[in-house]
């Protein structure tokens, strides 16, 4: 049996460790990361005391609760120990929510499910002590003779200052939803993580200025970007594609899998490929039983 749980009823230890046990666990689900990424506002579905569970970050509008990706969260979903038909908890989402966007974790794709889906990829390198930037496409292994003809400097930081400025300059200028609190989330976030060593600050320095920062989250086996930028008027020295090389080569002994994020757009997934990574499918949910006309509006 499902029941639906607002964020003060959960058992938070059970909850935590059915996501870290799960098959397909990622740190986005973790109670401790969606109270800094929603400001403690989601809810979640529980299958058979804590068997199995579904987070679900939530916010109201004219009086509608609605269920959201977050910034800073690149996936949720279900998750579980065991492979489990996801489409129990579509139908009990759509009882208490008349409107839903969420990107699933892969182990969620593996189900053939109708409707309320669309596809998606993201890009994952495989990683091991012996990488190599052989497997790199001839644009990439360009852009890094580039750089290093820029003297481009590469360091680690405790400081989320400069990536949050770059991004702002760069990125945050293109996502109009981006808004004051999902920075100071942002900043939250890379300080609870630096603290517990989750997580880490990469910068790439020209002539003492940050063309190029990333904060990069380790979680198990894998390392993810989670928010990167370039100024814009340095691209031309591969300050983006030396960050990322240099990332890499930090981790190589800690992990078997980079997560660049992901992307369907063509173009970016085209660049993250360049690295050699593979493209990993995922499921898109989306619900709209909102009443007419604001059904219309939101489609």
């Amino acid at each position: 049996m499902i029941i639906f749980l607002e964020r003060e009823q959960i058992d938070v230890n059970a909850y935590d460790t059915c996501v870290t046990n799960s098959i397909h666990s990622e740190i986005y689900a973790l109670s401790w990361y969606l109270d800094i990424t929603t400001n403690n506002s989601w809810c979640v579905l529980v299958l058979d005391n804590y068997k199995a569970v579904m987070p679900l970050p939530y916010r109201k509008k004219i009086g509608i609760r609605y269920v959201y990706q977050p910034f800073w969260s690149l996936q949720l979903g279900v998750f579980s120990s065991k492979k489990i038909d996801i489409s129990i908890f579509i139908k009990e989402i759509k009882k208490h929510f008349s409107y839903a966007e969420l990107r699933l974790n892969p182990g969620n794709s593996e189900f053939k499910l109708h409707g309320n889906f669309e596809n998606k990829t993201k890009q994952v390198l495989k990683v091991s002590k012996h990488f190599s930037i052989d497997q790199f496409r001839k644009d990439r292994k360009k852009d890094l003779r580039k750089a290093a003809e820029s003297n481009l400097i590469f360091k680690r930081t405790t400081s989320s200052v400069n990536l949050i400025k770059l991004y702002k300059r760069s990125i945050g200028k293109r996502i109009q939803k981006l808004s004051a609190s999902d920075y100071i989330n942002l900043e939250n976030l890379i300080c609870a993580c630096l603290s517990t060593e989750k997580g880490v600050v990469f910068e790439v320095y020209a002539d003492k200025e940050v063309v190029a920062a990333a904060f990069v989250l380790l979680y198990k086996n894998k390392a993810t970007i989670l928010a990167s930028a370039t100024d814009l008027q340095n691209r031309s020295n591969g300050a983006n594609t030396f960050l990322l090389t240099q990332i890499i080569n930090y981790y190589k002994n800690q992990i078997i899998e980079f997560d660049f994020g992901g992307s369907s757009i063509p173009s970016i997934a085209s660049y993250f490929k360049s690295f050699g990574a593979e493209t990993i499918n995922y499921l898109f949910l989306k619900i709209n039983n909102l009443p007419f006309p604001i059904k219309l509006f939101k489609k």
